[in-house]
């Protein structure tokens, strides 16, 4: 395997991320030779949701969540537009 160091810089992974550096961890921890690897992120968002614009309207059919002030996500209800705005 020629792949020995993965580096990642500025913008947001998903969830197709987390199986990119999965698939890549399982194919260096089988490989029988140099299996060391190293992976760099610097200045990532590391999170599978994806932020919603100021103005977007509103879709009653997903699923939305916000970000509370102790760093966790939480389901978000709608309420109104007024609300949605804010």
């Amino acid at each position: 395997h020629k792949i020995n160091n993965l580096e990642i810089a500025g913008g947001g992974l998903g969830y197709g991320s987390y199986t990119i550096l999965k698939n890549l961890y399982d194919l260096k921890k089988e490989a029988t030779k140099n299996n060391t690897l190293s992976i760099g992120l610097t200045d990532v968002e590391w999170t599978p949701y994806v932020a919603v614009e100021k103005g977007t309207p509103y879709e009653s059919t997903e699923t939305y969540y916000f970000l509370n002030d102790h760093s966790k996500y939480e389901s978000y209800t709608y309420v109104d537009d007024d609300t949605w705005a804010d």
